[in-house]
């Protein structure tokens, strides 16, 4: 970009923001843009302001000056030179061919740690060495550590110590520093343990350029030095193991958000110091030699979240078979699944993983027993997930029809009653007529109780109900098992051998001899004697109290009283029949 020249003095320690129609171009997708450099020797104002008229054009974009800390650029504005990354060397890191820093080990040799650069826009292959310039008090926690970390290259600290380190391009073969045209450094995961311990702080001295953040970085920057040629980068927010980004060439918004780039031009090496505030735990610094912000897409091709937006294939759920799983408001971008099609889960088991729009992880959780039958298969990491959609569906367990035999009872929830919460009996209980089976709620989440509409004992319940399942529309999800009606049956000798008699109400309408045997004596009409075929002259030779009682054989002589009480005392035990309305 030509400078612009105001009263023979080049602007120094402003920010060039582009402009359009004479507005702030604005939006999710900004990035800030701040230019340092060397006072020049002092020209005439008028011919330097004519001059740049002239390169500029009619319609070129105005420039204008701000303080270092204030000014935006819009990312899809960005056509100069300035941002395109292009103009960048074409750097990937090898390997790491010596690790050393600060004599500190593993290895032996050199207190450095050299990167083998392979540099495709240039004609050898280039090397990055990181020397400590504060080997005394540099205090890495873990030595091994240093060197790699995924694709990017790393050390670490402890928490509470600083490094001061100059790092210094070279020649792979000769050794000789390389004076590049241009890089661009950039450091990811700017975070801390907690609030104010563990912060990280990096700071560079003199020589940069330019830097590059988002608009709304989680970050503070601070310019110091007699001309401002220090400059800070310090985290302003906490972070955990599981934001950490992956790939400097696929950044998330919120991974970006807490990422910066710092432009050196004619430069061989830079000077740079790393520090973390007390705490416990170590810090790791992250770094590339590549321009990755300025290969995050246009606000055109991003949501308003500034991440990859997906095009959504809306699952949807049977009601009474399967769940949708939908994760919680709060939850905005994908980050990877715990299952797979097939799996069977559990209720609570965790069924993916997602980032809060601040970068915090959480699971989501099946809400319900079941296998895994569908997974919105197109999110990848950093996706953002749409707000209610459904991410997954589960197939709940069969419903199991249960059916009503003799003498039992299906109880079926009314149709105000939807979902499930829990039971109150279980297999084998006895219950009264309006006791209460099971707890259920409403569409609206009211908690009602259904009850037993007989006496009874459960003999089944429906074994795939859970809480917050459905029922299934007309389906019983319990029987009940009324208790048989009490009866005594007799054993009676007739003229030619004996039968069987079962009675079941009171009065039986029969008398009988005073004396034992019991001998059938009077028959009354109508009544359960009579309808059940007793004649006058049976005798009662066993009877049995009950459906599964054992045989009991009547005295034949002895006391008849003593006999009869005991015989009136089962018969009482008989309901009474009902009175016929005609009397």
């Amino acid at each position: 970009m030509m400078p612009l020249w105001l009263g023979g003095q080049q602007f120094a320690h402003r920010a060039l923001v582009t402009e359009e129609n004479g507005k702030k171009v604005g939006g999710s997708g900004t990035r800030v843009r701040v230019l340092y450099s060397r006072v020049l020797p002092v020209l005439g104002a008028c011919a330097c302001l004519v001059a740049v008229a002239a390169w500029l054009g009619k319609d070129a974009p105005k420039l204008r000056s701000s303080k270092v800390t204030g000014e935006v650029v819009s990312k899809s504005m960005v056509r100069e030179p300035l941002d395109n990354p292009s103009t960048f060397p074409d750097f990937t890191v090898k390997r790491v061919l010596h690790s050393n820093l600060g004599g500190q080990g593993p290895d032996s040799g050199e207190p450095n740690i050299i990167y083998h650069i392979e540099a495709s826009n240039m004609d050898d292959d280039l090397d990055l060495v990181m020397e400590a310039l504060n080997p005394q008090d540099f205090k890495p926690w873990d030595v091994k550590k240093a060197g790699m970390w995924d694709k990017y290259q790393s050390v670490n600290i402890k928490g509470g110590s600083e490094l001061h380190a100059r790092f210094t391009f070279r020649n792979h073969r000769t050794h000789e520093p390389v004076t590049l045209p241009r890089f661009d450094m950039e450091f990811f995961d700017m975070d801390e343990q907690s609030r104010d311990v563990g912060r990280e702080k990096i700071t560079f001295h003199g020589q940069w350029t330019e830097y590059m953040l988002e608009k709304d970085a989680l970050m503070s920057t601070t310019a110091s030095g007699a001309h401002d040629e220090d400059l800070s980068f310090e985290s302003t927010t906490t972070g955990t193991g599981s934001d950490n980004p992956a790939d400097p060439d696929k950044l998330t918004l919120g991974e970006a958000r807490k990422a910066f780039g710092i432009t050196y031009r004619h430069a061989h090496s830079f000077d740079v110091t790393m520090s973390a505030s007390a705490a416990p735990w170590p810090r790791f610094f992250i770094f590339a030699a590549k321009p990755s912000l300025l290969t995050l897409k246009s606000k055109d091709e991003l949501d308003e979240y500034g991440e990859k937006a997906p095009v959504w294939i809306d699952l949807i759920a049977s009601p009474e078979d399967e769940v949708a799983v939908v994760p919680l408001g709060d939850l905005k971008f994908f980050d990877h699944w715990s299952v797979k099609v097939g799996d069977i889960v559990k209720k609570g088991d965790t069924i993916l993983w997602a980032k809060s729009a601040g970068g915090k992880s959480s699971e989501v959780k099946a809400p319900l027993d079941g296998t895994v039958k569908e997974l919105e298969n197109m999110l990848e990491k950093g996706f953002l997930l749409k707000a209610g959609a459904a991410v997954c569906i589960i197939s709940l367990p069969a419903w199991v029809d249960l059916i009503a035999g003799k003498d039992s009872v299906a109880v079926v929830p009314p149709g105000e009653l939807k979902a499930f919460d829990h039971w109150t009996v279980k297999v084998g209980d006895k219950v009264n007529k309006g006791d209460t089976i099971l707890l259920g709620k409403s569409e609206h989440g009211k908690l009602s109780e259904l009850k037993s509409p007989t006496l009874g004992t459960v003999t089944a319940l429906e074994p795939v109900l859970q809480n917050g399942r459905l029922f299934k529309t007309g389906a019983a999800v319990a029987v009940i098992q009324e208790p048989k009606p009490y009866t005594i049956t007799c054993e009676f000798e007739i003229a030619d051998g004996r039968t069987i008699v079962k009675f079941y109400q009171r009065p039986l309408g029969v008398t009988y001899n005073q004396t034992l045997p019991f001998t059938m004596n009077v028959i009354s009409p109508g009544a359960e004697g009579h309808k059940r075929g007793v004649q006058t002259g049976w005798i009662i030779r066993r009877l049995r109290d009950g459906e599964d009682a054992d045989w009991q054989v009547l005295d034949t002589e002895g006391d008849f009283e003593e006999a009869n009480k005991e015989l009136v005392g089962l018969i009482v035990k008989l309901p009474v029949a009902p009175k016929d309305p005609k009397t």
